[in-house]
């Protein structure tokens, strides 16, 4: 059966840390069961959240709004708006704003993101990083 959903009448999660927030639009509850799709919306210069990678999942990321400093696997990527990412499994990554402007962005795994997140120990600061694109 087919579900609408609007985000301002969506049920928002905290990020950890003061990051930000996350609306889940389309998950198990509401009956998908190959993907979910979640909107992020994070604060300027937010911390960096946990390095991982996912051992299942494909994962993209969709920029709306903001500037971004990406690491993948290593190297150092800057997004902005318009931009797709695009992450096999197993690419150890992740995602901070930049600049004075919020990071709005649309994430979709499948499968599913759940128990195959792995986290990477690191200090907190930038996720180790080889080179920059």
């Amino acid at each position: 059966m087919v579900k609408i959903q609007r985000f301002d009448e969506s049920p928002v999660t905290n990020l950890s840390q003061e990051r930000g927030n996350l609306i889940r639009l389309v998950n198990e509850e509401m009956g998908a069961k190959n993907l979910n799709i979640s909107y992020f919306t994070l604060k300027p210069k937010a911390p960096w959240g946990a390095y991982h990678y996912h051992e299942k999942a494909e994962s993209v990321s969709i920029i709306l709004s903001g500037r971004a400093k990406l690491v993948v696997d290593g190297i150092e990527y800057e997004v902005g708006p318009n931009t797709v990412i695009f992450i096999p499994p197993g690419e150890r990554h992740e995602i901070a704003p930049i600049g004075d402007e919020e990071l709005k962005k649309i994430d979709i795994y499948s499968p599913p993101r759940g128990s195959d997140v792995k986290e990477i120990p690191w200090d907190g600061g930038l996720p180790p990083t080889t080179s920059m694109k």
